[in-house]
């Protein structure tokens, strides 16, 4: 046997594996979740694009990058910050990527001039669509 041959036998199934295809959809947008309410509907005026999602995959890996997560374990609802105004639509299912918010993203709400206080995980969004 040629080296040609014995370096094709051993490095071809290598290179074949390793250019497995991703779905590169679950790459983009990690996260499904249903849209709950838009915040900015419900007498709360915010100085950020805030809306309301159930999480329905990856609850666990969202609550490790969410601002404020401590205490909410169990829950899969959170505040999103960002989502396009066109995804703001009570039950639409939606994908999403999401990161920790900074600091100076956080919104600052207000309900009849007093401050309000969420008491869910804020998430930021990367980018979203409809699924």
């Amino acid at each position: 046997m040629t080296r040609r041959n014995v370096f094709t036998l051993l490095f071809a199934p290598i290179i074949f594996l390793s250019c497995k295809k991703e779905n590169s959809s679950e790459m983009n947008y990690p996260y499904s979740a249903v849209v709950v309410s838009n915040l900015q509907n419900n007498l709360i005026s915010c100085n950020k694009n805030v809306a309301s999602v159930k999480i329905t995959e990856k609850v666990d890996k969202a609550l490790s990058i969410a601002f404020n997560a401590s205490g909410h374990e169990q829950d899969s609802i959170f505040i999103v910050l960002d989502l396009p105004e066109d995804l703001k639509i009570n039950g639409l299912s939606i994908m999403m990527d999401l990161r920790k918010p900074s600091t100076s993203e956080l919104p600052s709400c207000h309900n009849f001039e007093m401050p309000v206080m969420f008491g869910e995980p804020i998430v930021y969004v990367v980018r979203a669509k409809a699924k």
